[in-house]
């Protein structure tokens, strides 16, 4: 059995920012310069340092905060310019395991070597490998009777969690 589908740029960001999690690879660096900032600004209180340095200590919270705010924004733009990324995707469902095919490349996963498949509201995010894939399908974009099948079937070969099974 198989599905074609299309992802958009917020699914792709929920997929990314979900295998990140997963894979307990959180975004510190944020915490790093901000605790940076707070000493740098305690720094320039206590021994009287002159504006330049409060200056610095602002600019480098300042670009944190950015950062941060501007994550989402970058990678959903990272995934609207790629041709890679942006196409279209064909899941297959085996007996032996999952293949993701785009007209760029294939991916084929045995079920024992499946990463995760997740239910996150009206979306289903596969990771098929630790290193490669993150595929968003939109439960709500395709027919129930062919989604259908696919959950069921990945529901009898993994755990999907958030979900069935």
């Amino acid at each position: 059995m198989k599905l074609t589908f299309k992802m958009t740029g917020d699914e792709y960001y929920l997929g990314w920012k979900t295998k990140l999690n997963m894979m307990k690879m959180r975004d510190y660096s944020f915490f790093f310069t901000a605790a940076l900032a707070v000493l740098l600004f305690a720094v320039t209180i206590i021994l009287k340092f002159d504006y330049a340095m409060f200056i610095f200590t602002v600019l480098i919270l300042f670009f944190a905060i950015l950062r941060r705010v501007t994550e989402k924004r970058s990678i959903i733009q990272e995934y609207n310019f790629s041709k890679t990324l942006s196409g279209e995707y064909t899941i297959k469902l085996y007996e032996d395991g999952v293949e993701v095919i785009s007209s760029y490349e294939k991916i084929f996963t045995p079920w024992q070597a499946l990463f995760a498949v997740i239910e996150k509201g009206e979306n289903l995010i596969i990771l098929p490998t630790f290193r490669k894939g993150v595929f968003v399908i939109n439960k709500n974009r395709y027919s129930s009777k062919e989604l259908d099948e696919i959950i069921s079937s990945l529901s009898a070969h993994t755990k999907i969690k958030g979900g069935a099974k």
